[in-house]
């Protein structure tokens, strides 16, 4: 496999019609039913083209993962934390940027999100994109709260639930074409990390 310039425009854009076309491709097929002639029949390109550019279709859906979670990573740590003086209402207005910031990244990437988070998208994706939740939140909660004997439950546990959760609001948000807004998923997410499962959903406790 040939080294390409990345910066080069005709490099990037071919780039761009590869994995445009996988992305085609896995709306309608298993990842490991994709073959690399199904890419460059689709991207129009020949095989000797997609080698110039990847080892394989493995490498390649590695780096289209790579890339776009870390737009993702990018986009939640776009909150300054460092003003944080301890009060609620700061704290709120912080994580509520973060989390606006999240679904403002899904929304300008509905389309890839929902292919790969599809039941019959690769697993990596799926993977990838917990890890980098979960050490988002573990960050974050380390931050607010360095002293984990002052936790409920096991950190580790708390984080787990915390990534798994959002991760799975995030495919029912693209599944379901987006039904709120950026605005509001962020509003209702904050509403349930600050309030509780309970609590949120009007139980009265004392």
């Amino acid at each position: 496999m040939s080294i390409k310039n990345n910066l080069d425009p005709r490099v990037i854009r071919t780039r761009q019609l590869l994995q445009d076309a996988l992305i085609t491709l896995l709306s309608d097929k298993e990842f490991e039913a994709i073959s690399v002639q199904d890419i460059t029949k689709k991207a129009n390109v020949n095989r000797a083209t997609f080698y110039s550019h990847y080892e394989d279709k493995y490498q390649m859906i590695r780096q289209i993962v790579r890339e776009k979670l870390v737009d993702l990573d990018s986009a939640m740590k776009n909150v300054d934390f460092s003003n944080y003086d301890g009060n609620p209402n700061s704290l709120d207005e912080m994580a509520l940027k973060s989390y606006f910031h999240l679904f403002e990244h899904i929304e300008k990437n509905s389309y890839f999100y929902k292919v790969l988070l599809k039941r019959q998208g690769p697993n990596i994706f799926r993977r990838k994109l917990y890890e980098v939740l979960s050490t988002t939140f573990e960050k974050g909660i380390a931050f607010i709260q360095p002293k984990k004997n002052k936790y409920l439950v096991p950190g580790d546990l708390l984080i787990s639930y915390i990534s798994g959760a959002t991760l799975s609001v995030i495919s029912f948000w693209v599944e379901n074409d987006m039904p709120y807004t950026k605005k509001h998923m962020a509003e209702y997410l904050l509403k349930i990390s600050r309030n509780g499962v309970l609590t949120t959903a009007g139980l009265e406790l004392n």
